[in-house]
């Protein structure tokens, strides 16, 4: 399953593009991983599809990764660079810092 994560201003938020589905809490928001955690979503289709929520318990209820905070240093654009890459790899190597997904 591939799903897509997003950071917004309250938190990260889970999209599944390929089978057009996103998830709200119980204000009609889109859920951000903490409110996941505390079991405050529901499933919302783009298209008719057969999909339930019971298929996304087991990925992002079960089993959704931990996302550290990042700094503006960790964009993609800022390490796509060979230099820049060099040096993101050399400061993750020595800093001892945990990988942004758990």
């Amino acid at each position: 399953m591939n799903l897509s994560f997003v950071r917004f201003k309250r938190g990260w938020v889970i999209f599944d593009p390929y089978r057009g589905v996103y998830f709200r809490n119980h204000t009609g928001g889109l859920t951000t991983i903490e409110e996941i955690d505390e079991q405050d979503w529901h499933i919302v289709k783009l298209a008719q599809t057969d999909i339930s929520e019971a298929y996304y318990k087991q990925f992002i209820v079960e089993n959704l990764p931990k996302i550290r905070k990042y700094s503006s240093r960790l964009i993609r654009a800022n390490i796509q660079s060979p230099i820049n890459r060099l040096r993101y790899q050399l400061h993750e190597w020595l800093s001892g810092e945990e990988p942004i997904l758990k």
